[in-house]
């Protein structure tokens, strides 16, 4: 009963906030996304396990968010369709096609040398047991520390990522610039494919979904400059025959993958336990990491080496064998899922109330941005990265890899060198 009073109260608040905003806000099509990864896993997973206290944490979390969003609104007047500054559209749809074709052939690489770190050559790959095989020598020298990524191999990822971003703005502004969109959306497909083709060979779910990501957060941070936000747009393509289609070949693969890892278990039990586990589990599994392993009158708070670990990293030792993400949650009787959320590891860092805050501070920095953005590219990159980490959100923290960084720093360098190109308005 509590799973199921916390799904009617978190779409209560999206519902109070989608009357507000209207639906054409980012914040909105954020803390959409925030209920559809909460109130779906409450709903079907009404009998999980349940905690009052993490379940109110989450509801003021999520409410802090919408509240936020709703404050920076009213301070900042959200801009016209008039006197849009299209540079940034401009150079990513007509300057850094190349950038595309080069992640196109940066993952290709990059799945070369999965194949080869496996013991495997393209010309052994004859079925998908052969392809299962490489998965689960990828995925064991991988948990075993035998073989991690190279330096080399983690930039070309980082560029593939970059080349998803960039498709993603491209399909935003298609139309603003009057080009041919057939081949811009191939090419989009093309390189979401190839990165799911990678994680399918390092045995990844995470590399898989990336694509994604990346591809939507540049999509929504365009979109927010051109003022073409439209939450019912977005519902109703996804509802789409090729959405759908896209969708259930997307589940598929990752239900192949995990059953590559257990030497290639297709039973209908094991795989009905893996979909609960992973796709409904990550409430309940925050739920239970709270009430059993966190303890905020001892614990040590660790600012922020578990949640952006991706660039604290760098400045010192990779202490994450104790983020939430690693610890079992037994989440209901036999079902026992490594998932969580990212809320989880903020906590982790920076406590309950800090947590609370930094909701609101990312709700109010996202409206803001999105009411900049339409005059100030630059602005177009803090949508783009808080984005991705609520997209995210529903498994880990998006930010624990230094190659998110490093794509979002070259990102951020394309924002800021339109500043110095020629300003392209519409009128």
């Amino acid at each position: 009963m509590g799973n199921i009073l916390v799904a009617i109260i978190i779409m209560m608040i999206f519902f109070v906030h989608l009357m507000i905003s209207k639906g054409n806000k980012v914040s909105t099509i954020l803390l959409f996304l925030m209920t559809i990864f909460t109130v779906i896993p409450s709903v079907v997973g009404y009998s999980f396990y349940f905690s009052y206290v993490a379940s109110l944490i989450l509801i003021f979390s999520i409410f802090s968010f919408s509240l936020g969003s709703m404050i920076a609104d009213t301070l900042f007047v959200k801009q016209t369709r008039k006197n849009l500054n299209l540079s940034l559209p401009y150079i990513i749809h007509n300057k850094l096609n190349f950038l595309i074709y080069f992640g196109i052939l940066t993952i290709f690489i990059s799945t070369l040398l999965s194949v080869s770190q496996s013991g495997y050559s393209l010309s052994e790959i004859r079925s998908f047991g052969d392809i299962a095989s490489i998965a689960v020598i990828n995925a064991s020298n991988r948990y075993n520390n035998i073989a991690e990524p190279s330096i080399l191999q983690s930039t070309l990822l980082a560029f593939t990522y970059l080349s998803a971003l960039i498709c993603g703005g491209q399909v935003a502004s298609v139309k603003k610039f009057n080009k041919s969109n057939l081949w811009i959306y191939y090419r989009a497909f093309l390189i979401i494919i190839f990165i799911s083709l990678f994680g399918i060979f390092q045995n990844t779910k995470a590399s898989s979904i990336y694509g994604f990501i990346f591809f939507f957060s540049g999509y929504i941070s365009i979109s927010s400059l051109l003022n073409q936000i439209d939450l019912k747009k977005y519902v109703l393509f996804f509802f789409r025959k090729r959405s759908l289609l896209i969708f259930i070949f997307f589940i598929s693969l990752m239900l192949w993958m995990q059953s590559s890892r257990y030497g290639g278990e297709t039973s209908t039990a094991f795989i009905l336990t893996f979909f609960t586990e992973y796709a409904f589990g990550h409430v309940s599994g925050f739920y239970f990491w709270f009430d059993n392993f966190y303890n905020s009158s001892i614990e040590k708070l660790t600012f922020g080496t578990d949640s952006f670990a991706g660039i604290t990293n760098i400045f010192a030792d990779d202490i994450q064998g104790s983020s939430p993400e690693n610890i079992p949650k037994v989440i209901h009787q036999n079902y026992i899922t490594n998932v969580d959320m990212f809320i989880s590891e903020l906590i982790k860092d920076f406590g309950i109330y800090f947590t609370i805050i930094i909701f609101f501070i990312s709700g109010f920095f996202v409206s803001m941005c999105d009411s900049l953005s339409k005059n100030n590219p630059i602005a177009v990159f803090p949508i783009a990265f808080i984005s991705s980490g609520v997209s995210w959100g529903w498994v880990s923290s998006f930010y624990e890899y230094s190659i998110v960084w490093l794509c979002y720093l070259l990102f951020a360098f394309i924002c800021i060198s339109s500043l110095f190109f020629k300003r392209i308005s519409s009128s």
